[in-house]
């Protein structure tokens, strides 16, 4: 849980850095962003674009390298909306990438300018009302579910325990995030078989919790679930059935020398 919350903070980082640039310079093309852009998407794999989308009435135009994404953003005016207005990064609920078919999470910052600079340029109706005079444009980023995961997963080496990842957020049938199958080590994030997955029991953790634990991102939670399968239950049972026999070995061989000493000791003083 510790590891996807660090990668997740980690990309969010990222997200207001590079708005703070955008918001700086008025060429996105310049070389200092290329550079930046291109370090951060190398050295985070969650990290699937950091894309700038300018004040152009019903424009998804991106100005960096990862421009062909085929995102359709109008299902998220809402979370542009919400940026907007709260001056905070925004995220969305799970999204899917069409030409890659990846399950991911958009992020988005808006930047305003320090003063109107004099653009005329329409907004869009759902936009028009909220500072359309210092409104620059916003910072998407594109986080990818699967490397988040994978990368906790494998870092903690989880035996006979199931991971499951959801959007406490999201409506009850949309909730699904992905899920670490433990047995075949697979990443799966197509809600379309989840209800195929043999996904394990609950356990309770030292702590006493459920062994649930709550991820945040900016203006959602996340709920991270660990889950145990039949091959970790059962040796349980075994070992506690093993150190119960011994116990009871250990206790009669303990009696038996006893009683063998006394017979031994009474044998000595009849003599």
């Amino acid at each position: 849980a510790t590891d996807i919350q660090k990668d997740v903070s980690g990309n969010v980082e990222l997200i207001r850095a590079a708005g703070a640039f955008y918001s700086v310079f008025e060429d996105v093309n310049k070389p200092e962003i290329k550079t930046f852009v291109g370090s951060a998407l190398y050295r985070h794999p969650s990290l699937k674009a950091i894309a700038w989308l300018p004040r152009v009435s019903d424009s998804q135009e991106f100005l960096t390298d990862e421009m062909d994404l085929g995102l359709d953003l109008t299902p998220n005016r809402l979370a542009l909306e919400q940026a907007t207005k709260r001056h905070e990064i925004t995220a969305t609920d799970r999204q899917i990438l069409p030409a890659q078919n990846l399950a991911s999470v958009f992020v988005f910052l808006s930047i305003f300018s320090p003063k109107d600079s004099g653009n005329t340029v329409a907004l869009s109706p759902n936009l028009s009302a909220l500072e359309p005079e210092k409104l620059k444009g916003f910072t998407i980023g594109v986080f990818l579910i699967d490397p988040m995961i994978k990368s906790a997963v494998q870092s903690t080496q989880l035996n006979f325990v199931n991971v499951y990842l959801q959007d406490a957020m999201a409506p009850e049938e949309q909730r699904f995030l992905a899920f670490s199958e433990s047995k075949t080590k697979r990443i799966i994030t197509d809600e379309n078989i989840t209800n195929t997955l043999k996904i394990g029991k609950k356990i309770n953790c030292p702590d006493g919790s459920s062994c649930t634990r709550i991820l945040n991102l900016e203006n959602r939670r996340w709920l991270l679930r660990f889950l145990v399968t039949p091959e970790y239950i059962n040796p349980q049972r075994f070992w506690r059935s093993l150190s119960v026999l011994t116990f009871g070995i250990v206790l009669t061989m303990a009696a038996t020398g006893y009683l063998l000493s006394l017979l031994n000791y009474t044998d000595r003083i009849e003599k």
